[in-house]
């Protein structure tokens, strides 16, 4: 496969086996929520916790924060190729619509065959641009992790069990900066491979050489183009924006958690909100489920159980590990399926249609 070339498309029966497949994560963690205490969805009566103003003003919050994270892309790509930032909203849309709804990560790659545009924006190159965004996310995230676990004041002594799981929730820090210096590795890594591409390509073919040079070589040359992505860090002016939307992307993301955990009589404050989110972040960073179900409420309550007694996680906790997740989860549906309305053909990248005709893929984006 040239750099030029997308990766082949998966067809309809093997998404449907993998969207079946999928169900199995997604039942099990169904039941170790259910056997834990944990309801998925509340009880009536915790829904009258939550303020007639939540709902409007989360709306108002989400949709901020989420123009955000979907105008940075074009920084990113604009290291590459510019392209209009419309495209960029509505591809970035519809990517972030197809890996909320398809399991197993298989959405990663809708975004990159929507705004390829070769020669130069390849689909390869456009991954790169998405493995940099989601390394730099990922870094983020953890790091405010660290930071709302520094300033929010947990419980004098962290309970053994989140529900009645037992899960000792003094894992949580522990695991916080664990993904904190594993994804300033990967930044690192990224960093080497692009402004030293041929001393990381030595270093690499040396290392892993000793096993199997042909594998050492594959994994060098995957890793320079996914690296690519970081062009941005040469130009100021794309990474200056890209790195302050970032920041307000999260920290907007964060007050979403918070403004939700206040309308819903929960008072964890700012920072708690902020942990909790980092916990979720981390939670579905691996998603083997559709919309993330099981995997993403469980997250929510682990965050909760630092801050919150245990009797008011599974009650109280309740409706806000439910509206924590459908409302995300569903409002980027939506704007997934508006971003579709606006150009059908996006629905055969959603498909993997492997009839459709190769420059099909090209003009997504024209």
């Amino acid at each position: 496969m040239s750099s030029n070339d997308a990766p082949a498309r998966t067809p309809r029966s093997k998404i449907w086996q993998k969207l079946l497949l999928s169900l199995i994560p997604a039942a099990a963690l169904v039941w170790i929520m259910q056997s834990g205490s944990l309801p998925i969805l509340p009880r009536r009566e915790e829904f009258a916790r939550v303020a007639a103003w939540t709902l409007p003003a989360y709306l108002a919050l989400w949709s901020v924060s989420y123009l955000i994270r979907l105008v940075r892309w074009w920084f990113l790509l604009a290291a590459v190729e510019v392209v209009p930032l419309w495209t960029v909203v509505r591809a970035g849309a519809v990517g972030l619509f197809a890996i909320a709804l398809l399991p197993f990560r298989m959405g990663e790659v809708v975004r990159p065959l929507l705004i390829r545009r070769p020669p130069r924006l390849t689909f390869w190159a456009a991954s790169g641009t998405v493995g940099a965004e989601r390394i730099l996310d990922a870094l983020s995230v953890s790091v405010l992790l660290l930071v709302g676990l520094r300033f929010a004041k947990p419980l004098d002594k962290l309970p053994d069990h989140i529900g009645t799981l037992p899960i000792h929730v003094a894992i949580v820090p522990r695991l916080a900066l664990t993904c904190a210096l594993v994804f300033a590795g990967g930044c690192v890594v990224m960093g080497v491979f692009y402004f030293w591409r041929d001393f990381a390509r030595r270093f690499t073919e040396r290392v892993v050489g000793l096993v199997s040079l042909p594998l050492a070589r594959w994994i060098a040359t995957k890793i320079e183009q996914m690296a690519q992505g970081f062009g941005f860090l040469a130009t100021p002016r794309q990474a200056v924006p890209f790195l302050l939307l970032t920041v307000s992307y999260w920290a907007l993301n964060a007050a979403t958690f918070w403004l939700l955990a206040v309308g819903s009589g929960i008072d964890i404050g700012y920072f708690g909100a902020m942990a909790t989110m980092g916990v979720v972040a981390l939670g579905i960073i691996v998603p083997a489920t559709p919309g993330f179900f099981g995997a993403f409420q469980l997250a929510i309550y682990a965050g909760l159980a630092m801050y919150l007694p245990p009797e008011a996680v599974t009650e109280a906790g309740s409706v806000y590990a439910f509206l924590g997740y459908a409302l995300p989860i569903g409002l980027t549906m939506v704007v997934g399926v508006i971003g579709v309305i606006a150009k059908p053909r996006a629905l055969l990248a959603l498909a993997g249609d492997p009839e459709a005709p190769a420059r099909t893929a090209e003009n997504l984006a024209r």
